[in-house]
């Protein structure tokens, strides 16, 4: 069992980096908490991994002493009880619909009185039986683990403020890309509504005394996101700084003779 650093600065009042992590092979992880991350995001809502790799890439974020913020998929209350069970440190909840599925998550993820998560005490974050006695356990594993309901829905926005008074919820995490296309926005775009929305949201949490998070597709926006209040920052996808590491090779490597034949794109006859 181990403290989570992303609580730990949240009640510090200080900014949480976190850094996606879609290749789902342990290294990925663990090399994230080596070098010193705070967080590393485990996304199970978009990728076909079950809960054996997860369990491989949380039992890595132990080792390396990194949280884990995961994200089940969508009501997937029964995975997000054993996600729990098996070391990690928050859950990502996606695409909530009404202040009572948050409700229902924070009743699957936290023991009573907070919530009415059930007891094995013989899984892994109670070190597979060690601690799974102790008094403390149940009171520890309630402090310790954070919850983060996505706002990614125009109506959401409207809830926020609800969501964020919720016992059990520790902050929310504005989920761009969704919301965007809710607002009829191309993902990636700018737009005087969603800087509206995620004032709102802002606003919400600062009401009630939550923390809020955010992606940040540069350090610019990373910057600008702190300003307007943000305490976690996802940046720093790997499968995009593997993009962006080869084709930095490609450009280099053309000068001097080798040839590159990407054969990526959309077909140009849609009838």
């Amino acid at each position: 069992m181990r403290k989570s650093i992303v609580k730990r600065k949240f009640e510090a009042g200080q900014p949480v980096l976190c850094v996606p992590a879609g290749i789902h092979h342990p290294m990925v992880p663990e090399l994230a908490g080596w070098m010193g991350f705070d967080c590393v995001w485990l996304d199970f809502e978009h990728h076909g991994s079950g809960l054996e790799t997860a369990a491989a890439l949380i039992a890595a974020c132990r080792s390396a002493d990194i949280d884990s913020m995961v994200r089940p998929a969508k009501l997937a209350f029964e995975d997000v009880r054993r996600i729990l069970e098996l070391g990690g440190s928050g859950i990502l909840y996606p695409r909530p619909q009404s202040v009572e599925e948050v409700e229902d998550l924070v009743s699957c993820a936290r023991f009573g009185p907070e919530g009415e998560r059930g007891f094995s005490g013989g899984t892994a974050d109670a070190a597979w039986g060690l601690l799974g006695s102790d008094p403390a356990y149940q009171a520890f594993c309630n402090a310790q683990t954070f919850l983060l309901p996505e706002i990614e829905t125009r109506e959401m926005v409207d809830l926020a403020g609800d969501i964020a008074a919720l016992p059990g919820v520790d902050g929310l995490f504005i989920g761009k890309g969704d919301l965007s296309i809710s607002l009829g926005i191309r993902p990636g775009q700018t737009s005087a509504e969603l800087d509206r929305c995620i004032d709102r949201v802002a606003s919400a949490a600062a009401a009630h005394g939550k923390p809020w998070g955010i992606p940040a597709g540069s350090m610019d926006d990373a910057r600008a996101m702190l300003e307007r209040g943000a305490r976690l920052i996802a940046h720093g996808a790997d499968s995009i700084l593997i993009q962006r590491g080869w084709q930095q090779i490609q450009e280099e490597f053309s000068g001097i003779g080798f040839e590159f034949r990407p054969h990526v794109s959309f077909p140009s006859d849609r009838s």
